[in-house]
C-alpha cells in the first residue's frame, strides 16, 4: 500500500470517527459495523439511513462525490482489484463467504484487463527467453 492510500484511509478513518465518535473493534467479522453506543438504543444497529447520512456529510467535508455505504462496497471493491490486489484478500475485506459473491463486487476494469494481458505477455516472452538458449 502506498503512503498515499495509507494517508487517504487513515483521513477517512479519523472522519468517521470525528462523525460517530467512535470506530468499532472486533474480530468478529460477522458484527455490524455501525452500532449506537450510548442512549436508549446502545447496542442496537444503526439504521441505514442515518449511515449514509453522517457518511453524506463526511463527503461534503472532504469534497467527495455523494455515494451510498453499498455503493461504496463496490467502489472499494473494484478499486483495491484494480491495485492488484488478490480477489481471496478483497473477499476477506469485505466479509464474503464466497468468492463468487466478490467478483460480482470488484468489476474488472479495462485497466485491469490490459495490465493483465501485458503481464501475462511479459511472463511468455520471459519463457520463450528463458527455453530459447
Amino acid at each position: 500500500m502506498t503512503k498515499r492510500v495509507k494517508k487517504a484511509l487513515l483521513t477517512l478513518r479519523n472522519q468517521v470517527i470525528k462523525e460517530f465518535g467512535f470506530l468499532p473493534e472486533t474480530d468478529d467479522h460477522e458484527a455490524f459495523i455501525f452500532i449506537n453506543t450510548y442512549g436508549k438504543n446502545k447496542g442496537i444497529p444503526i439504521r441505514d439511513r442515518t449511515v449514509n447520512g453522517a457518511s453524506h456529510r463526511i463527503e461534503k467535508r472532504a469534497n467527495l462525490p455523494h455515494i451510498t455505504v453499498h455503493d461504496g462496497r463496490h467502489t472499494f471493491a473494484a478499486r483495491t482489484r484494480q491495485a492488484g490486489i488478490p480477489l481471496e484478500d478483497i473477499k476477506d475485506f469485505l466479509g464474503h463467504k464466497d468468492v463468487s459473491t466478490t467478483q460480482v463486487y470488484a468489476h474488472i476494469s479495462p485497466e485491469v484487463k490490459k495490465r493483465s494481458m501485458n503481464q501475462l505477455e511479459n511472463y511468455i516472452e520471459e519463457q520463450i527467453k528463458k527455453h530459447s538458449n
